[in-house]
């Protein structure tokens, strides 16, 4: 240490240093990776006489204060809504006019010693209003206050919404669910629905507010607050305006479908184990090239030489594939309906264990078929459009059904190409005389006068009570056919299959991944999928406990009185119009 006569002090180049003791310490790697109080604890050592930088700390107290703007701008906006409203006391208002005045005074220091030249000017408001989060008005309040010599500084009562007052709607939990009850009648009605309402609601029959007197001089003053206090509930708790999208309301065909399906579905189950239905579920879908699952992929987002690619590649082309599961043998196994404590299923588990392979739930053997469409055009877009009934019921009839060792129910989707007609049934537009054909070969009665309207509406009856190719082919092996309803994809186990299966090859997704290794990769899930025998039981279990939890609550409805009015129903002609339409697609 050097000194000077004017009594300031030099370090010198020996005083410099910080660190000492092993060489280690001053790696890029320790540096990089030391804890958030090692900067304390570095700064009072001996040669701490430096200053030392303590990243974004601030005070003795060693509190670290956020270093990015994002972390920043959410305290302050907490912040900011916790100082909304608040009421002003005397102390807050002298610390504000005092920090006013002390950058006035640096201010007029910085003039002083410039000798006349001008110092840009302090902005003392903006300032202010910026560090204390006040509005521009309550500043001129509170320096009004001072600067005209009030005995007492600048104060408020209490502001905005007081939980205390009786005209603010309290955020508790019977208020939250009357309102949300209120408003869901009233969307059920299709009425209109505004805060107004709400309000309305809220003074009456829900007796969340007080009735306010109309002849009060400020009636309307009060009742405006009220409805502010109203709205900004609403805004709080999330509520929106407009139409809400999705469709929340089942249609009543696709209610009749899932009942039925859940009808056969259990009494199959609950049939004698020695005539029960194995159950066989199938389905299609497809892979593309680019397939990935790299959402959980690590990087460091310090290291300056990662490479960042743009956008990634498109989906590339497709591989698209179907194939069956199936249940235990009910020959040998009964599932555990008692399943309310998570027992029965592990006792599931445990009886499973002790079966053979061939009796127990998994990929039906030869039923994978995986092919990559030839036409360009069918790499894009749904991929249902690669299934025909040309290619469909091939597979269907020369590897599902010779692969299935006893009857089986077999559960699918009512896709276009599931439900092809036998060639003798007519499809799409055709001549009257096809038409005729089709009544001749089914003796139903025409007259020569009849048109082809005529003819249609007389078709509608035998068109009912078609089946189809893949039913046809079914039971002459002694299988029956379920279709599963529309918009439940939560009945139909093989689509956790597809989750699965897809997933790990998505895992395996690199730069280099052609289609030939994407074929090879599919391959060998598909082998591994024949010893998935335990995950597969587990995702028929688990759709199975959802049909019953429906199928529970469609017993419970049967025992309510049916309020709806089915007047109509008796005088239309259009009775079972989904069923006639669906059995006319073919038409």
């Amino acid at each position: 240490m050097k000194h000077h006569g004017n009594g300031l002090t030099m370090e010198t180049d020996d005083d410099i240093s910080v660190y000492s003791g092993h060489s280690d310490t001053l790696s890029s790697h320790n540096l990089r990776r030391r804890l958030a109080g090692d900067d304390l604890q570095l700064a009072g050592t001996n040669s701490s006489r430096k200053k030392v930088k303590t990243d974004a700390i601030d005070g003795a107290g060693g509190v670290r204060l956020p270093n990015s703007t994002k972390s920043v701008s959410k305290y302050l906006t907490k912040l900011k809504a916790k100082l909304k409203s608040k009421p002003y006391d005397s102390i807050t208002s002298d610390r504000i006019v005092h920090a006013a005045l002390t950058l006035q005074m640096d201010y007029c220091k910085e003039k002083v010693k410039k000798e006349g030249v001008k110092p840009p000017a302090p902005k003392v408001r903006e300032n202010i209003c910026k560090l204390f989060g006040i509005s521009p008005n309550t500043y001129t309040k509170i320096m009004k206050s001072f600067f005209d010599g009030d005995s007492e500084s600048y104060c408020t009562g209490l502001r905005g919404c007081n939980p205390c007052l009786e005209t603010v709607l309290p955020q508790t939990k019977k208020t939250v669910i009357n309102i949300r009850t209120f408003v869901r009648n009233r969307r059920v009605q299709q009425l209109r629905t505004t805060a107004t309402q709400v309000l309305e609601f809220c003074q009456g029959e829900g007796d969340l507010l007080p009735l306010l007197d109309a002849n009060d001089p400020e009636y309307q003053k009060k009742h405006q607050s009220m409805l502010r206090g109203v709205q900004r509930w609403l805004k709080r708790n999330h509520y929106r305006r407009g139409r809400r999208s999705g469709n929340i309301v089942m249609k009543e065909y696709i209610a009749v479908k899932r009942d039925k399906f859940l009808i056969e579905f259990f009494k199959n189950r609950s049939l004698p184990q020695e005539h029960r239905l194995r159950e066989v579920y199938l389905d299609e879908s497809y892979i593309h090239q680019h397939y990935k699952k790299d959402v959980d992929s690590l990087y460091d987002p310090n290291d300056e030489q990662d490479l960042q690619f743009g956008k990634g590649k498109n989906k590339g082309n497709r591989y698209c594939f179907v194939c069956a599961i199936q249940g235990p043998n009910p020959r040998v196994f009964e599932y555990n309906e008692d399943d309310n404590d998570g027992n029965g299923r592990l006792l599931d588990k445990l009886q499973l264990a002790e079966i053979p392979k061939e009796d127990r739930g998994g990929v039906v053997a030869g039923s994978v078929w995986c092919f990559c469409p030839q036409q360009k055009k069918d790499h894009k877009g749904d991929y249902h459009k690669v299934f025909k009934a040309e290619n469909f019921v091939p597979w269907w009839r020369d590897q599902l059904l010779p692969n299935l060792p006893q009857p089986s129910l077999i559960i699918m989707d009512n896709a276009g190409y599931h439900c092809a007609y036998p060639p003798d049934v007519p499809k799409g537009k055709k001549k009257k005389i096809d038409y005729i054909m089709y009544c001749n070969s089914r003796n139903i009665p025409l007259e020569p006068t009849n048109t082809v309207l005529i003819i249609k509406e007389k078709m509608k009856q035998a068109m009912l009570k078609e089946k189809m190719i893949c039913e046809i082919l079914a039971e002459e092996k002694g299988h029956r056919v379920l279709f599963q309803p529309p918009c439940h994809s939560d009945f139909q186990p093989i689509e956790l299959l597809w989750a699965k299966l897809k997933g790990n090859i998505g895992r395996k997704y690199d730069s280099n991944t052609t289609m030939k290794v994407l074929k090879q990769r599919l391959d060998e899930e598909f082998v591994a999928a024949m010893d998935w025998n335990e995950s597969i039981e587990g995702m028929i279990h688990k759709t199975a406990k959802i049909c019953a939890s429906f199928y529970k609550t469609i017993q419970a409805e049967e025992e309510e009185p049916d309020n709806a009015d089915h007047s109509d129903d008796f005088n239309s002609d259009d009775s079972d119009s989904d069923e006639h339409s669906n059995a006319l697609v073919a038409l």
